[in-house]
């Protein structure tokens, strides 16, 4: 069996709420093992015989529906590709000067040419990103939850997909944005926490 990291949106707010202990009850119950979950953020870890991230996702979400009673959007990464993404975000110079804040946002597709040339020319004031594969680099010099990047309006017209800072709106959530701190610690076997989006 492979250990997977199962990021999740919009899970305990408002009104749609689970139980950790009966998430991870039920996931148990469909076959996957180890299950671990971090508070109440609904980001796990967990073990399956499956052999994709794809699959795995498929077969969270249909399994968090029938236990939740709503829709969740997952996005799923194995400790080895968070390792190389950490990596490879820790050897990018910082584009601005100062404190600044570093992100990164999962993608749950491939980025087309288009969200590419967006993201990777990213330049509003106190704000730059970058992407590679499947994962967007973001570098804040202000508060998170005043930022455009990722862009919004970009990720949204690209092949139907959001970044969470469109949640406000009620759009459909395609991405996941943690801090990059935050990225390393499924590698050592602990859950990463939520945060909020960039």
């Amino acid at each position: 069996m492979a250990t997977y990291i199962v990021f999740t949106r919009a899970i305990n707010v408002d009104k749609r709420f689970i139980k950790m202990s009966d998430l991870r009850k039920g996931l148990s119950h469909r076959g996957f093992v180890a299950v671990e979950s971090h508070i109440l953020s609904g980001n796990l870890r967990l073990r399956s015989s499956l052999r994709s991230t794809a699959k795995v996702e498929q077969s969270v979400e249909k399994a968090m529906q029938e236990l939740c009673g709503f829709e969740v959007r997952t996005i799923v990464r194995t400790p080895e590709q968070l390792g190389k993404i950490s990596s490879y975000g820790a050897s990018l110079l910082s584009p601005l000067a100062g404190d600044v804040q570093r992100y990164v946002t999962f993608l749950k597709e491939e980025p087309d040419d288009e969200l590419i040339a967006t993201m990777n020319g990213w330049d509003f004031a106190g704000e730059r990103a970058h992407i590679n594969g499947r994962e967007v680099y973001v570098w804040l010099s202000h508060l998170s939850h005043k930022a455009k990047a990722p862009p919004a309006a970009a990720l949204h017209g690209s092949a139907g997909r959001t970044c969470p800072k469109t949640s406000r709106s009620g759009a459909r959530e395609w991405a996941v944005s943690v801090h990059v701190r935050d990225v390393e610690s499924p590698a050592t076997g602990q859950v990463p926490p939520r945060q909020g989006p960039p």
